[in-house]
């Protein structure tokens, strides 16, 4: 599995998402509690202690939560480009389908009694 920590440059064609997305928050949020976990395993307390690693951590895991919706973003804009270019050259495999009426669709009802 090769892993590419850069981004492409076709991302930069792309609207960015908002600086407040879940994934940031997710991400702050994560840090900070792992900086907490890590005071309460060293027997320090909890959250008096090292507030410059709490505040370092949750933003590392902001950014790493906002690069990774970035990264998911630039993913599924791909997957829908390509997927919309075969079926642009594909027709034939994506014929429309006929319009039915509910009443087609739809048994007809018989009460049991």
């Amino acid at each position: 599995m090769v892993l590419f920590l850069r981004l492409p440059d076709e991302v930069h064609s792309l609207p960015p998402p908002p600086l407040l997305n879940h994934g940031s928050i997710w991400g702050g949020l994560m840090g900070w509690i792992a900086s907490l976990g890590d005071n309460a395993l060293n027997r320090r307390p909890v959250l008096g202690c090292g507030v410059h690693r709490q505040l370092l951590w949750a933003s590392v895991g902001f950014y790493l939560g906002h690069y990774l919706v970035r990264r998911a973003s630039y993913t599924y804009a791909n997957r829908d480009r390509e997927m919309f270019e075969y079926i642009k050259h594909h027709p034939e495999d994506f014929k429309e389908a006929d319009k039915k009426t509910m009443a087609e669709v739809l048994e007809n009802f018989r009460p049991i009694r």
